[in-house]
């Protein structure tokens, strides 16, 4: 089974975590796995689990997909710089080329990295 071809055209899935809440998490795809950071709202939840995902278009407007995922770890050195940089989105990671490095591979090292995947 694979993942929804819905799951291309987002960046934010929601997930509903153990414990009866539910969790916004940004993400980014990586050939057949949605490579997101662990230690948000997905913190807590052990590699292995099946949790319950969704993608939406606008709020509050219909489902694109709902489908179950596995939370897998990664090897942070599986996932490259370009992944991780279009993982964090626009923010700033600094001002020259090194000061971005520097900070792309302090993320990789400090973070969970996970993948969820069908």
């Amino acid at each position: 089974m694979s993942l929804p071809d819905a799951v291309r055209t987002h960046q934010t899935v929601w997930i509903d975590v153990p414990g009866g809440r539910t969790a916004a998490v940004r993400y980014e795809m990586d050939g057949d796995r949605m490579v997101c950071f662990g230690d948000d709202g997905l913190s807590g939840i052990p590699a292995g689990t099946r949790v319950t995902a969704s993608i939406g278009g606008l709020a509050d407007g219909p489902l694109d997909a709902m489908f179950w995922a596995y939370v897998r770890e990664l090897d942070p050195d599986a996932v490259s710089l370009s992944l991780l940089s279009d993982l964090v989105g626009d923010r700033s990671l600094g001002r020259t080329s090194e000061e971005v490095v520097r900070t792309l591979e302090g993320m990789r090292r400090s973070r969970r990295l996970v993948a969820l995947e069908a």
